[in-house]
């Protein structure tokens, strides 16, 4: 691994955390809304992930003009979850936040949520503060449209949390490592899974449960999410099987807590039949794939059902499937 920075800065209080891949079209984007964070100390490490277009060059460019803000490693190709991994080894912050190489910051998003935490963080207990994503095609219109005065706050416990993301019904509250300030001390002693996709899905849960000062929910507008059609999650690959060895490994943590297994349940309904639309959608002839996840849904699909807090979607797809029967 090598490491490319300029002159040492202040210690930061926050480090943000970018993996890179072959985002030579957005990256320069993403970098500037980092560097135009004001109001905080702020450090951002890009772990190019082995590209082979011209985003390493890019951000090495910008990183000799940032007085010493941008640290670029260059890693050998090994998958998203071994870059942050790589980034959060020498992260210096006091906090972490997360940041997709064809995502942008909207404008003190990391002010911002650095003051709800440091008015948190009295007791020196690890805390999150999650903000707001905000999905479209145009940079400025979210700006336009984002509130510039942090309203409402309410502070959940781990396992609560846990369970209201796993619904996905709460803004803010979701899987994703994005739109969230995460205490450093979280990731002592957890790292990405590597090898292996839903990176996010796969740690979040683990990370919440030892935030034993609470997941802070703010309505702060903090990622702009590129809405665009090369993600992961629009295209079928091998891969998207992940999904349900992550919703399984996570039943085998958490089942044992009766409101969390039906979360879990449903998450893993969820997975199965997105599976099954992505698959038939990408015209995917995977019927051991497919009669995996027909098995998930028929295995849950009556917990899920009977749940007043699941997804009308994910109980309507329950019923449906349960109800067809299963070729030998």
């Amino acid at each position: 691994m090598s490491e490319q920075t300029a002159n040492n800065i202040e210690q930061p209080t926050v480090t943000v955390v970018m993996p890179l891949y072959n985002a030579e079209r957005y990256v320069a984007d993403a970098v500037a809304s980092v560097m135009a964070q004001t109001g905080v100390a702020t450090e951002l490490i890009v772990a190019d992930d082995g590209s082979n277009d011209r985003s390493a060059e890019i951000v090495e460019k910008m990183a000799r003009d940032s007085q010493g803000r941008i640290k670029l490693l260059r890693l050998k190709h090994g998958g998203v979850s071994k870059a942050r991994n790589g980034a959060l080894d020498v992260a210096r912050g006091k906090y972490v936040m997360y940041l997709d190489a064809d995502d942008m910051l909207l404008p003190e998003s990391v002010k911002r949520l650095t003051d709800v935490a440091e008015k948190l963080t009295a007791t020196d207990h690890p805390i999150i503060v999650a903000g707001m994503t905000l999905p479209g095609r145009d940079y400025k219109e979210a700006i336009n449209h984002e509130s510039r005065e942090p309203g409402a706050m309410e502070t959940v416990g781990p396992e609560r949390a846990i369970e209201l993301s796993l619904y996905r019904r709460t803004p803010g509250l979701d899987s994703s490592m994005s739109s969230k300030l995460f205490s450093k001390e979280l990731f002592d002693d957890l790292r990405f899974r590597e090898n292996t996709r839903f990176e996010d899905l796969d740690l979040y849960y683990r990370v919440f449960g030892k935030a034993s000062g609470g997941i802070t929910l703010t309505d702060i507008p903090v990622t702009f999410y590129r809405m665009h059609g090369e993600s992961f999650t629009h295209s079928w690959s091998e891969g998207q099987l992940d999904s349900l060895a992550v919703t399984r490994r996570m039943m085998q943590r958490l089942g044992d807590k009766k409101r969390l297994a039906r979360a879990v349940a449903d998450r893993r309904v969820s997975a199965a039949f997105r599976l099954m639309v992505v698959m038939a959608r990408c015209g995917e002839k995977n019927r051991r794939a497919m009669r995996a996840c027909r098995l998930i849904i028929k295995r849950h699909g009556a917990s899920t059902f009977m749940n007043r807090q699941a997804r009308l979607r994910n109980r309507v797809a329950a019923l449906i499937v349960s109800l067809i029967p299963m070729k030998r």
